[in-house]
């Protein structure tokens, strides 16, 4: 059924897929979806073909929209890309419901089918990708680790980002203005002023990255940090001027579900860019892939994530399309 679909419309390929969502008990109905976010229409069942990934909240939208584009221009392959959390959920972000990841024939019921808890965050994602080989690429807002394992993934950078921390609106000066030791203190709960820090999820990107800035390891993380935030939900930190978090200075400005409430609107972040006295940091964003399935004849992976690949080219011609990400300057490269 499927190779009879891909000859049709995108518009096919999302009607149909709808259906067989809803005939394998709706697991994943909304996202991958091939005309939005994720956050409306029902998503498609991604078949043996599909390149499909899961992993970071950072760059889940505007690697959303590359995959859709992607799919779009190259219905013979598209790219299946699952949110760190359900879509539809933002306000409340709900994680670890099961997805369906592949279904090779699309036959419902068939007994063939993919189904995995949603991997919230890098770490997770990239876990999944080296215990599932229904999974072909994770999102990615940190690097490589020292897991064994992960050695044998190429962490392929696509974009930059930059890093800080949001504030409540009514938050004073002494809590805009933090540098790394002070965050330091705070985050081993240390310092004394009563702020009220707090932490994305374990296995996000932002967290292993935000600490390994502050030089605060994950056993030094005190009492007083709340643990459970959601990566890039501002809601914790708003109405609370002691309240802050780490966040993403794209993800600050831009909240693709609905463009007119992002981040910014609600809370403020401590700096865009370099800021004396003030934490603010670069960092690149990967997409992770295993070695020997980039490297195999006949692999789509290079055309899509490559040096010269339609990620990099679209970033590089779209200031849109990068959703305030910066572009790498090694995009591409196979590190």
């Amino acid at each position: 059924m499927r190779s009879t679909l891909r000859k049709g419309a995108v518009a096919v390929f999302v009607g149909a897929s709808a259906i067989l969502s809803l005939v394998l008990g709706g697991t994943a109905a909304a996202d991958p979806n091939l005309n939005n976010q994720g956050a409306s229409l029902p998503g498609f069942v991604p078949d043996a073909t599909d390149v499909v990934g899961t992993g970071s909240d950072t760059t889940q939208y505007v690697i959303n929209t590359a995959s859709q584009a992607q799919s779009s221009s190259n219905p013979a392959v598209r790219v299946a890309s699952f949110n760190a959390f359900k879509p539809g959920t933002e306000a409340s972000p709900v994680t670890g419901d099961q997805i369906v990841v592949r279904d090779p024939d699309q036959v419902a019921g068939s007994g063939d089918e993919a189904t995995i808890a949603r991997p919230n965050g890098s770490s997770a994602g990239i876990t999944a990708l080296i215990n599932n080989t229904s999974l072909d690429f994770a999102r990615s807002s940190r690097f490589r680790g020292s897991n064994v394992a992960e050695q044998n993934l190429y962490f392929i950078p696509a974009l930059t980002d930059g890093l800080s921390y949001v504030v409540d609106k009514a938050a004073t000066a002494d809590i805009r203005n933090l540098d790394t030791a002070e965050l330091a203190a705070i985050y081993r709960c240390t310092d004394t002023r009563g702020f009220a820090p707090k932490l994305p999820q374990a296995g996000s990107g932002t967290r292993s990255f935000f600490l390994s800035q502050i030089g605060v390891a994950e056993n030094e993380i005190g009492t007083c940090v709340d643990q459970t935030v959601q990566e890039h939900d501002a809601s914790p930190v708003a109405g609370n001027p002691l309240a802050l978090a780490p966040f993403s200075t794209a993800r600050f400005v831009n909240n693709p579900p609905s463009p007119a409430n992002p981040p910014s609107a609600t809370v403020d972040i401590a700096a865009t860019s370099a800021t004396t006295g003030v934490f603010f940091t670069s960092r690149t964003v990967y997409n992770v892939v295993r070695k020997a399935d980039f490297d195999r004849a006949g692999s789509p992976l290079p055309a899509i994530f490559g040096a010269g690949g339609f990620f990099c080219n679209r970033y590089a011609t779209s200031g849109i399309a990068r959703q305030g990400f910066g572009v790498a300057s090694n995009c591409g490269a196979l590190l």
